[in-house]
């Protein structure tokens, strides 16, 4: 699907079957998007929104995975961090304060 969108988002002109994976892509994904009439490139456009959203998500499982590593048992911003008290909205911000070697970098480490 991304190869696709990427070769999508790349060319000048496309087909309606392009046109049609777009949208599709598009209602598979759950974005509510219209094409413009008078729009010349709003096929490229939107693949690259689609490719934006399939990365964000990518990247967003990816952190949400991630499990605070055995033995970690840390103060952060006054808050005590350990396996038993870490929540998403901690988790998010310790990857913000680039705070990852407290991480395993795969699940299950």
């Amino acid at each position: 699907m991304q190869e696709e969108l990427r070769k999508i988002a790349r060319k000048r002109t496309i087909t309606e079957e392009e046109k049609k994976f777009v949208m599709d892509t598009s209602k598979e994904l759950g974005i509510d998007w219209t094409p413009e009439l008078a729009c010349s490139n709003c096929y490229q456009d939107q693949a690259i929104v689609l490719l934006k959203h399939i990365s964000d998500n990518a990247k967003s499982s990816h952190d949400n995975a991630l499990k605070l590593k055995d033995g970690i048992d840390i103060r952060w911003r006054g808050v005590r961090v350990n396996s038993a008290t870490i929540t998403d909205e901690i988790k998010e911000g310790m990857l913000k304060d680039n705070l990852k070697h407290y991480f395993d970098d795969e699940v299950g480490n």
